[in-house]
């Protein structure tokens, strides 16, 4: 779900992803709070609700990076690995905006200028 103008996201998480997000918050707040540039996705919300009757169901609320007046030509879910990351023969004959491609569909080189070079590293 997106938030009205879509700067913010709140996505469901597994079990799985709830223990890892607790493991790893401390440690994750303190990046983000001494590296304001970085490009680690922003959390700001980690939810329980529990329907009456029904499951416990976790979320977290998170900053959209796809929120911008830039029309957006390709996106990548980028993992840092090659195993299974690519979209798929039949998405990639089909390409669409709205595709997301994955880290061995990336065929093109990245010009950051020396600034943003030293951000990303």
């Amino acid at each position: 779900y997106f938030s009205h103008d879509t700067k913010y996201m709140l996505k469901t998480i597994t079990p799985g992803e709830k223990r890892f997000l607790k493991k790893i918050l401390r440690a994750y707040y303190n990046h983000v709070m001494a590296n304001p540039d970085t490009l680690v996705i922003r959390f700001y919300g980690f939810h329980m609700v529990q329907p009456h009757g029904g499951p416990k169901m976790h979320f977290v609320v998170m900053g959209n990076i796809f929120a911008q007046s830039l029309d957006i030509q390709e996106r990548y879910d980028l993992k840092g690995s090659s195993i299974g990351r690519t979209a798929g023969e039949e998405k990639l004959r089909n390409l669409k905006p709205t595709t997301i491609l994955k880290d061995l569909d990336l065929k093109r080189k990245l010009y950051l200028g020396p600034e943003k070079l030293d951000i990303l590293f």
